[in-house]
């Protein structure tokens, strides 16, 4: 009877110290570390100095693979939850996002997955919206501004890559293409003021010099419209030599005639 009576009052006196820290009603809120649950189910993790656990998820036939829901940060009183997925069972994906709509729904321009970073009531300005790391070393970074950099984390441009870049095919815009080369009233440098600046200067006019191109790389549309005018102006010589060679011609042969 005394030890029947000793059990009771334990499980009594758990059930009391539980009930102090959470809240399961019939319906409701439930409260999980907290018995006054502002969301339909609220987890509160016992102070400590920061790595506090919240939530983890794992399955029998695989009891090392989890997801965990964490505070990641290493000091007291502040919170940076992570979503971490861990798997060591295989070579298979550790986190999977699905985000899936049905074949009427597959219109529209409204993305099926988003990801949206700003201050309290408004958009941010300032700080990088997007970073993606590989344990603490930044690959890729995107500005407030809509810049985006690979292996830079500050980007200057609207895509700023810091290595090789390879692709099929790129589309540059150029408004001003260099046809007016071939319109009546271009002017057309001399050879002998062409000579004069490539002496002088060591590049030709219109392009940039060596060291421009170290220190502020190129435009493709813009060097590719200067290249092009070069090619025009150079065809202009041709077709102008050829006409002296021609009229030359014509000379010696009537000298030859004679």
């Amino acid at each position: 009877m005394t030890k029947k009576l000793a059990s009771a009052i334990l499980i009594l006196m758990c059930n009391l110290s539980y009930g102090q820290n959470n809240t399961f009603p019939a319906s409701g809120k439930v409260g999980i570390g907290t018995i006054s649950p502002s969301s339909q189910i609220e987890i509160l993790a016992p102070a400590v100095t920061g790595g506090e656990k919240l939530l983890k998820l794992n399955v029998s036939d695989a009891p090392n693979d989890f997801l965990q829901v964490i505070n990641t940060t290493n000091a007291g009183n502040i919170f940076m939850p992570a979503i971490w997925g861990s798997v060591t069972s295989g070579r298979t994906t550790s986190l999977y996002l699905i985000a899936e709509t049905n074949v009427e729904n597959d219109i529209g321009t409204i993305p099926l997955a988003m990801f949206d970073s700003r201050v309290t009531g408004g958009m941010a300005n300032n700080r990088p919206l997007f970073g993606w790391d590989s344990y603490g070393s930044r690959r890729m970074t995107l500005l407030a501004n809509g810049n985006l950099g690979i292996n830079t984390s500050n980007p200057t441009e609207k895509l700023a890559v810091n290595g090789n870049i390879r692709a099929r095919e790129i589309k540059v815009e150029v408004a001003n293409w260099p046809d007016f080369v071939f319109l009546k009233h271009y002017d057309l440098p001399e050879f002998k003021d062409l000579e004069n600046y490539i002496s002088e200067h060591g590049y030709l006019p219109g392009i940039p010099s060596a060291e421009e191109v170290k220190s502020n790389g190129i435009e493709l549309g813009a060097i590719n419209a200067k290249l092009l005018q070069k090619i025009e102006e150079l065809t202009l010589y041709v077709i102008k030599l050829a006409r002296e060679n021609e009229k030359q011609q014509q000379e010696i042969d009537q000298i030859k005639c004679k």
